[in-house]
């Protein structure tokens, strides 16, 4: 059985799962030792299941470190939605260290999972996340829109009834502030 192994740099390759039985039955322990033994870099304590994701009627679990120095930080992002025991974090926020194991099984049963399956798994949990804006973007957009949507003839007056006081406008962008003369 293959497995995705991602390496701390973010760089990919297919593991192949051999056991020495070859009839054993999927064994979080037996596992994660197996994963930890083949790990070219790693964080601090043991290997651990971090992250579980639904797919296709098949679980997509993902075993790491969440915890590690400074410099082995793993630089992939995971997609978001993972579920775990004990972290609190997104999957696509929490950081972790040393390489990432993602194997996939269903029943006890392991099955081949491959990078192309990981990135058609993960096209399709991100599907629309770049389309998002943040409220920050939003928020610029409106103020861009409002800026450029002035009607020239309220500018100066005109149109706004018998009124003859003039307006400035003032820029959001501006950085200096008035010097407050009212006296309390």
């Amino acid at each position: 059985m293959k497995c995705v192994h991602i390496y701390k740099d973010g760089s990919m390759d297919e593991l192949e799962l051999t056991f020495k039985k070859k009839k054993t039955k999927f064994n979080i322990n037996n596992l994660s030792a197996y994963l930890m033994k083949m790990s070219k870099s790693q964080g601090e304590g043991d290997i651990k299941e971090l992250y579980k994701w639904t797919h296709e009627n098949k679980i997509i679990k993902c075993f790491s470190w969440y915890d590690g120095e400074a410099g082995f930080e793993n630089k992939h992002e995971l997609p978001p939605g993972g579920i775990s025991c004990f972290l609190d974090e997104d999957s696509s926020v929490q950081l972790l260290f040393g390489d990432i194991f993602l194997v996939l099984y269903n029943d006890d049963n392991l099955y081949d999972f491959q990078i192309s399956d990981y990135g058609v798994f993960y096209n399709f949990i991100c599907d629309g996340f770049d389309d998002c804006n943040t409220e920050d973007e939003e928020e610029e957009k409106e103020e861009e829109e409002e800026e450029i949507n002035i009607d020239e003839d309220h500018i100066d007056g005109e149109g706004c009834g018998d009124t003859d006081e003039e307006y400035e406008i003032l820029s959001n962008q501006s950085e200096d502030l008035d010097i407050d003369t009212n006296e309390y």
